[in-house]
Protein backbone atom coordinates (compact mmCIF):
# COMPACT_ATOMS: atom_id res chain seq x y z
CA UNK A 1 0.00 0.00 0.00
CA UNK A 2 1.17 3.43 -0.90
CA UNK A 3 1.46 6.61 1.80
CA UNK A 4 0.10 9.96 0.18
CA UNK A 5 0.93 13.10 2.53
CA UNK A 6 -1.73 15.77 1.31
CA UNK A 7 0.61 18.37 -0.69
CA UNK A 8 0.35 21.72 0.30
CA UNK A 9 1.47 23.40 -3.10
CA UNK A 10 -1.29 20.78 -5.13
CA UNK A 11 -3.20 22.00 -7.66
CA UNK A 12 -6.79 23.35 -6.24
CA UNK A 13 -9.32 23.89 -8.46
CA UNK A 14 -8.82 27.80 -8.80
CA UNK A 15 -5.31 26.67 -9.56
CA UNK A 16 -5.93 24.60 -12.01
CA UNK A 17 -8.50 26.97 -13.66
CA UNK A 18 -5.75 29.70 -13.59
CA UNK A 19 -3.46 27.08 -15.80
CA UNK A 20 -6.06 26.48 -18.45
CA UNK A 21 -7.34 29.59 -19.05
CA UNK A 22 -4.45 31.10 -20.69
CA UNK A 23 -4.05 27.81 -23.00
CA UNK A 24 -7.47 28.51 -23.97
CA UNK A 25 -7.65 31.84 -25.01
CA UNK A 26 -4.15 31.49 -26.83
CA UNK A 27 -5.82 28.39 -28.40
CA UNK A 28 -8.76 30.41 -29.57
CA UNK A 29 -6.88 32.79 -30.43
CA UNK A 30 -5.33 31.14 -33.17
CA UNK A 31 -8.23 29.19 -34.32
CA UNK A 32 -7.33 25.65 -33.03
CA UNK A 33 -9.13 22.77 -33.17
CA UNK A 34 -9.98 20.01 -30.59
CA UNK A 35 -9.15 21.81 -27.91
CA UNK A 36 -10.90 19.26 -25.56
CA UNK A 37 -9.45 16.67 -26.80
CA UNK A 38 -5.89 18.42 -26.40
CA UNK A 39 -6.63 19.24 -22.85
CA UNK A 40 -7.77 15.89 -21.83
CA UNK A 41 -4.92 14.06 -23.35
CA UNK A 42 -2.77 16.48 -21.42
CA UNK A 43 -4.73 16.25 -17.51
CA UNK A 44 -4.94 12.39 -18.53
CA UNK A 45 -1.23 12.34 -18.99
CA UNK A 46 -0.14 14.16 -15.80
CA UNK A 47 -2.75 12.43 -13.53
CA UNK A 48 -1.19 8.65 -15.22
CA UNK A 49 2.52 9.85 -14.78
CA UNK A 50 2.13 11.15 -10.84
CA UNK A 51 -0.43 8.05 -9.68
CA UNK A 52 1.99 5.58 -11.17
CA UNK A 53 4.91 7.32 -9.37
CA UNK A 54 3.47 7.19 -6.55
CA UNK A 55 1.80 3.33 -6.43
CA UNK A 56 5.56 2.40 -7.57
CA UNK A 57 4.32 1.86 -11.29
CA UNK A 58 1.77 -0.86 -10.07
CA UNK A 59 -1.23 -0.43 -12.98
CA UNK A 60 -3.74 -2.22 -11.02
CA UNK A 61 -3.49 -0.48 -7.86
CA UNK A 62 -3.25 2.75 -10.15
CA UNK A 63 -6.30 1.83 -11.56
CA UNK A 64 -7.69 1.36 -8.13
CA UNK A 65 -6.90 4.64 -6.93
CA UNK A 66 -8.17 6.48 -9.89
CA UNK A 67 -11.67 4.02 -9.91
CA UNK A 68 -10.90 3.02 -13.63
CA UNK A 69 -10.75 -0.78 -14.45
CA UNK A 70 -7.30 -1.67 -14.98
CA UNK A 71 -7.46 -2.64 -19.11
CA UNK A 72 -8.82 0.59 -19.50
CA UNK A 73 -6.06 2.64 -17.64
CA UNK A 74 -3.25 0.26 -20.24
CA UNK A 75 -5.26 1.51 -23.07
CA UNK A 76 -5.04 4.58 -22.05
CA UNK A 77 -1.80 4.44 -21.42
CA UNK A 78 -0.91 3.25 -24.97
CA UNK A 79 -1.88 7.01 -26.58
Amino acid sequence: MYVCKPDPKALHPETLSSAIIPFLKNAMRDKERNIYEKIHAEVDRSVFEYVLSVTKENQSEAARVLGINRLTLRKKLKY
